[in-house]
């Protein structure tokens, strides 16, 4: 070989293109093995988010069948330690809660099941009760009288005319919703932790022509407003709807006619607002699906065959007499409660009257929930008359409810709050609104309103 041509082989260039093109398929190799995996890795993930997604509609399928369950069994307690099926995959369910107060459901949610070994899991904690239809501490379809030394803490409506009694004092807000407002001598409407303290009228005297009169010492701590049935309404209105203010009302004053007397805020008169709504008094539905472990009576005399009044009341108890029904006002169709005591959670559903006159305590725990539900439209004698020592000693929640009249006199104490058809209320009646009484089954439209949804860690809430 001559020196020439080994010159030639050394300086060839036909090896490096070999070289380049295996240095580029491994390159591709690496990058194409790379968006493998990457691809495996993302579908990996979305399945896992699929799966995650999938959980909580599990989850979320537990909860609905829990409250299908208690609308028929109010006893259910869910499915004990053992998943059940639903479409998508599995879920466990605990209920918890009062009988006659909220629920709450645990609902675990498995994808693909409880035991796989790359199961999602999502837990949900839900709180259910009754709609929340019971707002004020004194509520009346008709009008309400408040007389003498009497304490409200709480909001008062009525649909007619409202009188507060010489010394009686209410923490909240007063709303008449078609008639008058009348303070007498040191009656005062004061806020409640800063709140309330306004007095709404939608009516007028008819020869007073005044909606709002106060006398001397009365307090409103809030403002006043004299509303109107329709706006503009006419010239007439000017010299209707009225505030008179011997006492003195501290914020500000508005009324559709006339503003006299002492108003420490702005005045302004001849303003036309529109007047608060009527409200009925929201209706009862029986149903022992509600309650576990109730007990009906068809008499008055199967009822207190048992010995009532009791001094140990609890439970869930329907007395129904159709002599009640055919004759709500008669002397027989009432039920003797005096000297009975309340030990612990208390339902009395009846549509016969109610005589607790002398000496009705409830002593049951802090806790308890109390309603005392008469279905009894009579007016005089009252549907529900209590006197003398009606009282609440440990705070439970007290919902007192008639579609008649509620007469209530000298010494009474609650807490809760008292609905019914007409309310007369004389000396010394202590009511403190509690927010518990404002969701009681039976009530509403709606059986089970969810209140609270939270989503909790997999390993517990």
């Amino acid at each position: 070989m001559s020196r020439s041509t080994l010159q030639r082989r050394l300086a060839g260039e036909e090896g490096f293109a070999m070289i380049a093109a295996i240095t580029v398929s491994s390159v591709l190799v690496v990058f194409t093995l790379a968006m493998l995996a990457s691809g495996m890795h993302l579908q990996q993930s979305t399945v896992r988010d699929a799966a995650w997604n999938e959980a909580l509609s599990v989850a979320e399928a537990g909860v609905d069948r829990a409250v299908h369950e208690i609308t028929t069994n109010p006893g259910y307690t869910g499915t004990g330690g053992t998943p059940m099926a639903v479409p998508g995959g599995e879920v466990e369910i605990t209920v918890t809660g009062e009988d006659l107060g909220e629920i709450s459901i645990e609902a675990v949610g498995y994808v693909p099941s409880r035991d796989a070994a790359q199961r999602q899991v999502r837990r949900l904690f839900v709180t259910y009760g009754p709609e929340d239809v019971f707002k004020y501490a004194l509520f009346s379809t008709t009008g309400l009288f408040v007389k003498n030394n009497a304490v409200t803490y709480g909001d008062l409506f009525a649909n007619n005319s409202i009188l507060l009694e010489q010394n009686s004092t209410v923490y909240g807000s007063v709303i008449s919703a078609t008639g008058t407002i009348e303070l007498q001598n040191n009656a005062t409407i004061r806020r409640n932790d800063g709140e309330g303290g306004n007095a709404y009228t939608g009516g007028y005297h008819t020869t007073g022509l005044w909606s709002l009169r106060m006398a001397n010492g009365s307090v409103v701590e809030g403002s006043a407003f004299a509303q109107a049935e329709t706006c503009p309404g006419t010239t007439a209105d000017n010299s209707r709807y009225n505030i008179q203010a011997n006492g003195t009302i501290q914020g500000d004053a508005a009324a559709r006619g006339t503003i006299s007397g002492s108003v420490q805020g702005s005045r302004t008169p001849f303003n036309c607002q529109l007047r608060h709504a009527t409200k009925t008094l929201p209706e009862y539905r029986w149903s022992p699906d509600l309650y576990v472990g109730e007990v009906e009576y068809t008499s008055i005399a199967q009822w207190t065959s048992l010995g009532p009044p009791d001094t140990a009341l609890k439970g869930v108890h329907r007395v129904w007499d159709e002599a009640c029904t055919a004759n709500p006002s008669a002397s027989s169709s009432v039920i003797n409660m005096n000297g009975a005591q309340v030990v612990d959670d208390f339902v009395f559903v009846t549509n016969c009257r109610v005589d607790a006159v002398n000496n009705f305590k409830v002593v049951a725990p802090q806790d308890s929930l109390v309603n005392i539900i008469v279905l009894n439209g009579s007016t005089d004698p009252a549907a529900v008359e209590i006197k003398n020592n009606f009282e609440v000693t440990n705070d439970a929640a007290v919902l007192l409810y008639s579609t008649g009249l509620i007469h209530v006199k000298n010494n009474i104490e609650e807490t809760g709050a008292v609905y019914a058809g007409a309310i007369s209320v004389k000396n010394n009646m202590d009511v403190v609104y509690d927010a518990r009484v404002e969701r009681t089954l039976g009530f509403g439209d709606i059986k089970y309103d969810r209140i609270a949804w939270q989503e909790c860690k997999a390993s517990g809430c």
